[in-house]
């Protein structure tokens, strides 16, 4: 099952339970502690730390005006800044973007 959790307790885990495909009907589902193997969180996608990576780009050509000097055209090095930055990012999210287990059975 995947979607948020609406209750947990000693004994019941209450969750919004999404389907698979997209044309299905969202529904809440009471399930017994016993039966629940384990609660984990996903991690962020990589893709969503090149996004947010990409404004350390934009930060680095604000705070000098001597970066671009010997690149050539500042297309390109607003280009190399970007992509540097989306590269971190990219590596930042690489690094801590695993599953955080919220639970797991004994």
């Amino acid at each position: 099952m995947h979607g948020p959790v609406e209750c947990l307790d000693e004994t019941t885990l209450t969750i919004e339970s999404r389907p698979q495909t997209s044309g299905g009907r969202t529904q809440v589902v009471n399930e017994p502690m016993a039966n629940i193997v384990e609660i984990a969180i996903p991690g962020d996608s990589i893709v969503d730390g090149m996004l947010k990576g990409l404004p350390l780009g934009s930060v680095a050509l604000m705070g000098g005006g001597d970066q671009c000097t010997g690149m050539g055209s500042t297309g390109a090095c607003i280009g190399v800044l970007m992509i540097g930055g989306a590269a971190i990012g990219a590596a930042v999210d690489a690094w801590h973007g695993r599953t955080q287990v919220l639970y797991r059975a004994p």
